[in-house]
């Protein structure tokens, strides 16, 4: 499953390639985004935050710790590549979908100048 991250007028940003427990986002190819850059950054901490929480439900006993989240991020020098998560679960695919989609959208909009 292939879900685009688009501007709001259809420019491809990044594809968000959803698999049975998993989620890789792919920038698109004429596209440079920075990981050094405060929305990254911002998408990074909602990441730790799905881990810190997922932690929590392994310290209740309510979850394997082989199910918590987990993610990488493939950079060559600064500029994103790729980002891997690992164990999303089905309910989350939606709100990272969103969170991914406002990160790169303003990445780009930071970038282009375009507001």
């Amino acid at each position: 499953n292939v879900i685009p991250l688009t501007t709001v007028e259809g420019e491809l940003l990044a594809n968000m390639y959803v698999g049975p427990d998993y989620v890789r986002i792919v920038p698109a190819e004429d596209k440079k985004f920075h990981a050094s850059s405060r929305p990254f950054r911002f998408f990074i901490r909602q990441l730790k935050g799905m881990q810190d929480r997922d932690a929590s439900l392994v310290a209740a006993g309510k979850l394997s710790p082989d199910e918590v989240v987990s993610f990488n991020v493939v950079k060559e020098d600064d500029v994103v590549k790729e980002v891997v998560i690992k164990n999303v679960r089905p309910e989350e695919v939606r709100k990272l979908r969103s969170i991914a989609r406002w990160t790169f959208r303003t990445m780009w909009e930071q970038m282009t100048g375009s507001a």
